[in-house]
């Protein structure tokens, strides 16, 4: 499975705490902003710099089993809200 960001979803892909910026998207299932935690910018940013990218691409980044579960979670949520397409 590869994936990639939507850019259509993405209003603004960074994160600086000094000026007040958060990464946030477009959640186009409930027409609503959808702000990216901390956690989940690094994952999203890694996707958007080396797209499209593949599933073991992403699990080589964690460490144990417990982040692949959050990162398939993560992975499941975006793609429902159209932040991430997927495809084989």
């Amino acid at each position: 499975m590869y994936y990639q960001v939507n850019p259509e979803s993405i209003i603004f892909l960074r994160t600086d705490f000094v000026c007040g910026f958060s990464t946030i998207a477009y959640d186009w299932t409930s027409d609503d902003i959808f702000f990216i935690k901390p956690s989940e910018y690094r994952i999203l940013k890694f996707i958007s710099d080396n797209q499209p990218v593949k599933i073991d691409s992403l699990m080589d980044l964690l460490d144990d089993d417990g982040e692949k579960q959050t990162l398939m979670t993560m992975l499941e949520t975006f793609t429902q809200k159209k932040i991430l397409s997927s495809y084989e």
